[in-house]
């Protein structure tokens, strides 16, 4: 309730052990009740729309708290949660919650990193390993065609994507435009192949097209010239 208040009931809540016993909490929680994991990850998404408090949710480490949610294990481990759970008491019959953990994540992530604007937000969240999830993430969402033999899923996995790439697309970009050291972690995951496979599912901006020839650019000692023309080329037609 508290995380739905207004500016000045959010900035006396987040302060910094009440911050760090509400990271404390969402640690616990992936061992008991899914359903209050993804409440409480919610009211964290909550309190990083506010500016004026983003600086606090950053110091507590934050960021270093949220990435690991992405992890695909976190997923399955919140699925297994959910179906004990149904096996007992109290049947669940909405899907695993462990994508929606991982959205709330990602979202409260996303914003930590763009409401302020400050490249240091997205660095932090480099450092604490969030370029391999992201990559994943875009790999498995953009792959996401339906089948004749799984047209319901795949229309659902489609659907749960388009709400992902809000958050995922933008972090990607804004690391391209990073220090050497996160634009590396995105080449060694495979980035440049996420932002073509990206580039071939949507091309609807000719913005799209600048992380990548930003990429060449910069780093020239790790990215063949000729390899991501050819490549690009090949996509760009493709589409």
């Amino acid at each position: 309730m508290l995380s739905d208040a207004d500016e000045v009931v959010k900035a006396s809540m987040c302060t910094y052990e009440n911050l760090k016993s509400l990271l404390e909490c969402l640690v616990k929680l992936q061992q008991l009740d899914p359903r209050h994991l993804i409440k409480l990850m919610r009211a964290m998404t909550r309190l990083t729309k506010e500016h004026a408090v983003v600086p606090a949710i950053r110091a507590a480490d934050a960021i270093a708290v949220l990435v690991p949610f992405l992890a695909k294990e976190k997923q399955q481990a919140v699925a297994a949660g959910q179906q004990q759970q149904a096996n007992g008491a109290e049947p669940t019959n909405p899907p695993s919650l462990g994508s929606e953990v991982q959205l709330e994540a990602l979202h409260a992530l996303y914003n930590i990193c763009n409401l302020y604007k400050i490249k240091d937000h997205i660095e932090a969240a480099s450092m604490a390993g969030i370029t391999p999830h992201l990559c994943r993430l875009a790999r498995e969402g953009a792959r996401a065609c339906p089948s004749s033999a799984e047209q319901q899923g795949q229309g659902q996995r489609q659907d749960q994507w388009q709400q992902f790439r809000t958050h995922v697309v933008p972090m990607l970009t804004v690391m391209v435009t990073c220090s050497s050291g996160t634009r590396a972690k995105l080449w060694s995951a495979d980035g440049v192949d996420v932002l073509l496979l990206l580039l071939r599912e949507r091309v609807r901006k000719a913005a799209d097209e600048y992380p990548l020839f930003f990429l060449a650019a910069r780093t020239p000692s790790c990215v063949a010239p000729h390899k991501i023309k050819q490549t690009f080329f090949h996509s760009y037609s493709a589409v």
